[in-house]
């Protein structure tokens, strides 16, 4: 027999909200210093993107921009704490071109939040519509 493992997020709205929020902010600190005592040549910035990619759940608007700031400036505070800057000349263009693809994927997380959100109010209107049509319907009958 298969069992579920079930993750309570919160009852309210605003305690889901949190605990996102308190798990992005425990993932960045985590990759983060696995990104300061792993030594040069692991690539683990990838494992930034989940945080990211965790922020289409907040319902602030603009989140997803907010979470890619925090995470630059980790990767940022990632290598002046570890001094992989100093060590290689090709630390700092790697991680400015991965700055650049969190801020692409950012952007699209943004569009897809925004999507979600008009596609939701669509459906709300067009239910509501619906009700009327067949409230009109009933009564022409």
């Amino acid at each position: 027999m298969r069992k579920i493992i079930r993750f309570d997020l919160g009852s309210t709205a605003d305690e889901q909200e949190q605990s996102v929020l308190a798990s992005i902010l425990a993932l960045t600190i985590g990759i983060l210093s696995a990104d300061i005592l792993i030594p040069l040549g692991f690539v683990i910035w990838i494992l930034y993107l989940v945080p990211l990619l965790m922020s289409v759940w907040l319902s602030h608007r603009y989140a997803p921009f907010f979470i890619a700031w925090l995470l630059s400036g980790a990767i940022l505070l990632g290598s002046l704490i570890s001094g992989s800057a100093l060590a290689g000349t090709s630390d700092l263009p790697n991680r400015a071109v991965f700055i650049l693809m969190i801020a692409i994927v950012a952007l699209l997380a943004w569009e897809i939040k925004n999507n979600y959100e008009h596609l939701a109010a669509e459906i709300n209107e067009r239910k509501a519509a619906q009700g009327e049509l067949e409230a009109l319907a009933g009564s022409l009958e």
